[in-house]
């Protein structure tokens, strides 16, 4: 028996994910399935809940201890390497209510900085459970890990974090960007705007931290700072930064816009 691990859900990524991918493609769910990715999408769900149903377990697309025992014979070797050796992530709060309750407290803090002026009124509206209007006039529900990703940056690695852009204050994009509640605009790290050369080992190291740990977004931007490309940030973009082109590269030379 392998041991449980955690919960896993739609928009989660980690070692974790793509090994019960495998799982579910050596069982005879793999239809259309990803498998070089390590990210929880929408298939991974359709599918989860195809074996869970057809496994008599409750068909949430949830992977919980009991789907985790279920699909456990299915592991190959490398499914069960890849498991095992996934970082649990550090303690964060589960629901965006509870993390943008913690934003608040560390803003009472210091410890996150309001950079515009317009993020507090979006972080209280999550925290109290309420939908914010975005660029369209559209409710739009700012999605749990945007409020998760800053609190383990700020409460995890110790940054001080500054925001410029959730929903409500950027412009249309998609459902899946800003828009859709799913991005955040970084633009100020302990205490230093992205807009300031001085910024720029900080800004490395949160890129790197954004990288390689649990919170991994499915899109990462940040081309440099002070107005300049750097480089050693265009390499950290999620994905590699040719996938986005030179016109939007060009436009986050002052800010880190982190997707999920």
């Amino acid at each position: 028996m392998i041991p449980f691990k955690r919960t896993l859900h739609v928009g989660m990524t980690g070692r974790d994910v793509k090994a019960v991918k495998i799982a579910l493609a050596h069982a005879g769910y793999g239809a259309k399935l990803v498998l070089k990715t390590r990210r929880f999408g929408r298939t991974m769900f359709k599918r989860l809940k195809q074996f869970q149903a057809a496994s008599h377990l409750t068909a949430d697309g949830i992977y919980g201890p009991t789907t985790h025992k279920a699909l456990t014979p299915q592991f190959t070797g490398y499914a069960r390497w890849l498991y095992g050796s996934q970082k649990i992530p550090p303690a964060v709060p589960v629901s965006a209510q509870a993390a943008a309750k913690l934003l608040l407290e560390l803003h009472a803090q210091g410890k996150y900085r309001d950079d515009r002026g317009t993020e507090l009124a979006q972080i209280q509206a999550t925290a109290l459970g309420q939908t914010v209007t975005n660029a369209a006039g559209e409710h739009i529900h700012i999605h749990a890990q945007v409020m998760q990703v800053l609190v383990w940056l700020i409460d995890v690695k110790g940054f001080t974090i500054g925001t410029f852009a959730l929903c409500s204050d950027h412009g249309f994009d998609s459902e899946n960007g800003h828009a859709g509640g799913r991005a955040v605009d970084v633009s100020s790290i302990n205490g230093n705007t992205i807009n300031a050369a001085s910024v720029r080992q900080d800004l490395l190291s949160v890129l790197h931290a954004l990288q390689s740990g649990p919170w991994r977004p499915w899109q990462l931007i940040s081309a440099g700072y002070a107005g300049h490309e750097d480089p050693a940030c265009l390499a950290l973009c999620i994905p590699h930064e040719p996938f986005y082109g030179e016109p939007t590269l060009s436009q986050h030379t002052n800010h880190i816009h982190i997707g999920f």
